[in-house]
């Protein structure tokens, strides 16, 4: 393994301040070296499928203070966005394989709809985050036929395999729903 690998590239970033992107992907999703920075605009990312590779890949910090983000893939390397994001964002792991077609619903507490998708590729991991998702409030993500309802006890829910700052910043965070604790490529 070439020594350095890992390590944040100073002065990288992905930048997403407005528009609208959508990935359908393979391999990693937004990949960044270094920072990963979304403003506004909205992003869908379908992919990874497979769990060496995440939806959102970087070395560095990742922030989102507007905008909608909302990624399903594999959860082996899944990574949320990091404390500094003044926006709320959820992150589930989930324990069994999801059929691309099905449809992925964010409700808040009266049963609105804040967020919904078709899945493009099978996923066992999701990611949503809106201007919607507020600290103290309850959501339910219906996936499939499941559904999972969560308590925002802060604005950040669930952590991925590996959290940003690859061998440099070490990582934290915990498995859910399996995959290996390791660094993204």
């Amino acid at each position: 393994m070439d020594k350095g690998r890992f390590d944040t590239v100073e002065d990288a970033y992905i930048k997403i301040t407005g528009g609208e992107l959508t990935l359908n992907i393979a391999g990693d999703g937004l990949d960044s070296n270094g920072d990963l920075l979304i403003s506004g605009g909205k992003t869908i990312i379908y992919g990874p499928t497979n769990s060496g590779n995440g939806s959102l890949d970087y070395n560095g910090d990742s922030t989102i203070t507007g905008g909608i983000c909302i990624a399903l893939g594999t959860s082996g390397m899944a990574q949320n966005f990091g404390s500094n994001s003044t926006q709320g964002s959820i992150l589930l792991n989930l324990n069994s394989m999801q059929q691309q077609g099905s449809e992925v619903t964010l409700l808040d507490s009266n049963n609105n709809i804040l967020a919904t998708v078709t899945a493009e590729t099978n996923y066992n991991s999701i990611l949503i985050s809106t201007p919607d998702i507020k600290e103290g409030e309850t959501y339910t993500i219906e996936y499939g036929s499941n559904s999972q309802t969560i308590t925002m006890s802060s604005l950040i829910y669930g952590t991925g395999g590996m959290q940003g700052g690859g061998m440099k910043g070490g990582m934290s965070g915990s498995m859910q729903g399996g995959g290996m604790n390791k660094p993204g490529l």
